[in-house]
C-alpha cells in the first residue's frame, strides 16, 4: 500500500482507479490488512460541531431539569402494630407506630408526606385477662 503522502498526490483518474479497488469501511480505505485514514471534509467538521452542540444542549437540559426529577411525588406506606385494653387505644397506638415509620422512612429518603391515609391491616382480639385488642395499620402517604 502507498504511503498516505503519495496517495494525496495521485491525479484524479490514478486515484479513482486506486480507490475503486479498495474497499471503504466507516470512512477508511481497506486494502489487505493496511488502514489508511482519509482527510476530513469541511462538511465532516461542520456536521461534528452540531452534533457536539446538539449533545450540549441535551446535557444542560438535563442538568436543569434533574432536581425536579429528583424531587418527584412518590406514594410511601409503612406499617405500625398497636396493643391496649381497649380498641379506640390499640387504634391510636397503631396509627401513631404507622405514622412514624413512615416519617422515619420518608426522613431516611429526604422526604416529607403528606396526604397521610390508614388502613387496618390486622385486628385482633386477645383473649385471657386482662382482654385486649392487637391491631396493625398501615400508613400511606404522598412523599416528595
Amino acid at each position: 500500500m502507498r504511503p498516505l503522502i503519495y496517495q494525496r498526490r495521485l491525479s484524479g483518474r490514478i486515484r479513482s482507479a486506486y480507490l475503486a479497488s479498495s474497499r471503504l469501511i466507516a470512512g477508511r480505505i481497506v486494502k489487505g490488512r493496511t488502514t489508511v485514514r482519509q482527510p476530513a471534509s469541511p462538511e465532516h467538521h461542520r456536521a461534528l460541531i452540531r452534533r457536539s452542540a446538539l449533545v450540549s444542549a441535551v446535557a444542560a437540559l438535563g442538568l436543569a431539569i434533574s432536581p425536579v426529577a429528583a424531587h418527584a411525588t412518590e406514594t410511601l406506606s409503612a406499617t405500625g402494630n398497636g396493643w391496649a385494653v381497649d380498641q379506640a387505644t390499640a387504634y391510636a397506638n397503631a396509627k401513631a407506630d404507622a405514622y412514624g415509620n413512615l416519617w422515619e422512612l420518608a426522613y431516611s429518603r429526604g422526604e416529607t408526606c403528606t396526604n397521610v391515609t390508614y388502613t387496618t391491616v390486622f385486628y385482633y382480639p386477645v383473649p385471657g385477662a386482662p382482654y385486649g385488642f392487637a391491631v396493625e395499620e398501615r400508613a400511606t402517604g404522598t412523599c416528595s
